[in-house]
């Protein structure tokens, strides 16, 4: 099975590819030309795929607040541009087959002990993630020095499909959106 994680920006999306546990490779496509050759299976995407119904927070952005999960509102205005071109990225893998899941990366490292409290857009911080991050997945050494940030919370979006195949996810369910989060580890 092959799980696609995707990093939502205003200008990228940042992909990662897993085969079961292993990553196979990250990659960077832009959105205005959004193309890729490999079709996944589930796709775990790292942004809201709906607005909420009225004000910032959907409810199941306040019940992750509730659990001690900060997060942005996926109402907020400087946050429209993710929002957007989350939904259109779901899309595209809709289209292609593949099952869409709305993913948290920083709610699958507070729950999984992935080192939530370190920062991934240091060095320390991101070598601090990965070696916790080998735990769940095979990453070539060679790699990981040349990964971005935004390819780490790929890798973690596509860690979180996996667990759901492997009977390790719960969604957090609002009526107006869903996300996909692992069981807390004990």
């Amino acid at each position: 099975m092959l799980i696609c994680g995707v990093d939502v920006g205003k200008k990228n999306y940042y992909l990662a590819f897993l085969r079961e546990n292993k990553l196979i490779k990250t990659e960077k496509v832009s959105i205005e030309n959004l193309e890729v050759t490999d079709i996944p299976n589930a796709v775990g995407i790292d942004a809201p795929l709906s607005f909420p119904f009225k004000g910032k927070l959907r409810e199941c952005e306040r019940k992750l607040i509730e659990n001690g999960i900060l997060l942005f509102p996926s109402g907020a205005n400087f946050f429209r541009d993710i929002v957007i071109n989350g939904i259109k990225i779901a899309f595209y893998f809709k289209n292609l087959g593949s099952e869409i899941f709305e993913v948290y990366p920083y709610a699958t490292r507070v729950l999984l002990n992935i080192a939530p409290n370190e920062r991934k857009r240091t060095k320390f911080g991101k070598l601090k993630i990965l070696s916790k991050l080998k735990n769940y997945i095979k990453i070539y050494e060679t790699d990981i020095n040349k990964l971005t940030h935004d390819e780490l919370d790929a890798i973690i979006s596509a860690l979180t499909v996996y667990l759901f195949y492997k009977n390790k996810g719960v969604f957090i369910r609002g009526y107006d959106g869903e996300i996909l989060i692992p069981e807390k580890k004990e």
